[in-house]
């Protein structure tokens, strides 16, 4: 060592500034009782690891180089009292610095440094000043820490410390306006607090904490929670005091898997243009659902909506919504009820409440139960090729026959159950591919309810034959289930004769003398009645004939014959086998002399009604 280079004031103290040193002289540590030594203002790139040789040393002083680093060893030199590296290039720093058990100062400002060790939460009780200004890059700590002092700093670490150790990371009342970056890098977080703090948004490296289960990030400022937050494994989230905006409250209120469940549907539909809400406690739509306008499928059965914003309509290309088990009260707002319309420019919405939650393919569904529905609407009836039509739990009293007009070569499942409804169109008759139909829970009268909860088959073709009516004038019901006259057939100036060959008659027979009563003003003017004497066909409903004549006739025509009193002679044919009976029927007036003159003549039996 040149003595030029060297300004030694005592054995003890070197001072080696402004030397024009690259590198430290080897002959230093040949002084074994040196205290301090000062390099600064110099062209050092690295501090040697033989520095551990000077075992006495207390103050380390090397400003204004070009360190990058410090080395491991120096925290052997465990009298250190103060170490200054201020203005280098230094971008790491050794955890061992935390053995250093007598140091009180440590000056860092200047450098390029991105952590502190955690471990340095050991140096709280001697340390007393550690200064980090002037490091753009830092995370740990926070800069907003750094600002408030060494105290707070140390107690920082302390709480990184604590998450390495316990899994758990508390960072309350800390005034962060961020969540420190050096957190995201703590993947065995288990609880992570970030209440009271100055947060507006939580960043999307927050998403890659694979471990995180608790989550507190209540009184912040907080408008939206990132969409990916469902990656996190999370069990509990405190979100109170905050102005979040989306998700909707509805959804903060309810269980965490709700809230994960819909920022994961809301992240998801942008690839499959489908969105799944069902079961979320929602009061209303969000508004971020009727602005995506490539929706094609929206799922939102069984919340508790009370109505459908009209903002529905904008979303052209809904193919799919399901609205089950909700609690709407207004009708269908028109907006909707449009995409109804074959004419519409927008594709028709083909899936209105559908079975399950989720599909691939949208089936040609309109499912509008449990909508106090009063009235079918004419956009419905301009539907076409639907296959399931369910309009079970409404009020409806009657159905258009035109709802079955587009739907002959399609419809193959149609439920009205629990309406109030009286008569099913004959128009469903067209329908040839029916396989089940569905209307308990209504008044029905015809057909006949026995008709109605029977066979699809056996319904359609009892429909066929009452429209047959009106080509033919002639009523066949041979061979079905028969009650009486079908309630529309009363008054029908069209029909000619009514013929209920091989009928199987349903009723109680004691009470056959009260079926249900048909009063009106006209009715067929013949009626042919075959009997046999085979038991009809439904457990407990059988009567077996043959009947006598009254009975008979008061299963024809009710059981007044006074009701008909304005029809005038109403002639009556009843077979048994091979025999053949006439009756013939007149109002009370007509003469007995000229009832037993026909009776003579026609072989015919007479009853005189009052």
């Amino acid at each position: 060592m040149k003595a030029e280079a060297v300004k030694a004031e005592s054995s003890s103290v070197m001072d080696l500034r402004n030397s024009h040193l690259r590198v430290i002289p080897r002959e230093i540590t040949s002084l074994p009782l040196l205290r301090i030594l000062d390099v600064s203002q110099n062209y050092l790139k690295a501090i040697p690891p033989v520095i551990v040789k000077l075992d006495k040393l207390e103050e380390l002083r090397a400003d204004d180089n070009r360190l990058t680093k410090l080395p491991d060893e120096i925290g052997q030199l465990s009298l250190l009292t103060r170490l200054s590296v201020e203005r280098n290039l230094i971008s790491e720093l050794p955890d061992t610095i935390s053995q250093l058990v007598y140091i009180q100062e440590i000056r860092l400002s200047h450098n390029v440094l991105k952590e502190v060790p955690w471990q340095w939460a050991m140096l709280s009780r001697s340390l007393e000043e550690l200064t980090l200004e002037a490091n753009p890059d830092l995370v740990l700590p926070p800069m907003v820490i750094v600002e408030r002092g060494t105290r707070d700093v140390l107690r920082y670490l302390e709480k990184v410390r604590g998450a390495h150790t316990r899994q758990a990371l508390d960072l309350a009342k800390l005034q962060l306006r961020s969540v420190p970056e050096h957190v995201f890098d703590l993947v065995s977080l288990l609880s992570l607090n970030l209440d009271n703090n100055e947060l507006h948004y939580l960043p999307t490296r927050m998403l890659s904490l694979p471990s995180l289960r608790n989550l507190s990030l209540r009184n912040n400022h907080l408008n939206i929670l990132p969409l990916g937050l469902w990656r996190l494994p999370l069990k509990r989230l405190r979100l109170e005091g905050n102005p979040i905006k989306f998700p909707p409250q509805d959804v903060l209120a309810a269980d965490i898997s709700v809230l994960l469940r819909f920022v994961k549907a809301m992240e998801t539909c942008a690839t499959d243009n489908s969105l799944d809400l069902s079961m979320m406690g929602l009061t209303s739509l969000p508004l971020e659902v009727t602005e995506m306008t490539s929706l094609v499928a929206l799922n939102l059965h069984h919340n508790h909506l009370h109505d459908l914003p009209p903002a529905i309509g904008q979303l052209k290309r809904l193919k799919y919504l399901n609205v089950d088990g909700n609690r709407i009260e207004d009708s269908v707002p028109e907006e909707v009820m449009e995409r109804f319309d074959k004419n519409s420019p927008a594709p028709l919405l083909r899936y209105f409440r559908a079975i399950h939650a989720a599909t691939a393919s949208y089936p040609f569904t309109l499912d509008l139960s449990s909508f106090q529905l009063r009235t079918i609407s004419t956009q419905i009836n301009a539907l076409d090729s639907l296959v399931v039509i369910n309009l079970d739990n409404n009020e409806i009293t009657s159905i258009p026959p035109s709802l079955f007009r587009h739907q002959k070569d399609t419809l193959r499942e149609f439920s009205i159950r629990n309406n109030r409804v009286r008569v099913l169109p004959t128009s469903l008759s067209m329908c040839a591919k029916l396989e089940k139909i569905e209307v308990e829970g209504n008044p029905i009268e015809s057909p006949p309810l026995v008709v109605a909860l029977s066979k699809p088959a056996l319904c359609l073709e009892y429909l066929r034959r009452i429209e047959a009516v009106s080509r033919h004038g002639r009523l066949v019901l041979n061979g079905l289930p028969f009650i009486g006259i079908p309630p529309e057939m009363v008054g029908n100036n069209q029909l000619s004769s009514i013929s209920i060959t091989e009928a199987q008659l349903y009723g109680d027979r004691s009470k056959l003398g009260r079926p249900r009563p048909l009063h009106a003003p006209q009715i067929a003017p013949s009626v042919e009645v075959v009997c046999d004497e085979r038991e009809s066909e439904g457990e407990g409903k059988g009567v077996r004939l043959p009947m006598s004549r009254k009975e008979v006739l008061s299963m024809v025509i009710g059981p007044d014959l006074e009701t008909f009193k304005h029809v005038g002679e109403l002639e009556v044919v009843l077979k048994r086998g091979e025999e053949e009976e006439r009756v013939i029927c007149l109002p009370a007036g007509d003469t007995l002399a000229a009832m037993r003159t026909r009776a003579k003549e026609e072989k015919i039996v007479f009853l005189s009604y009052q």
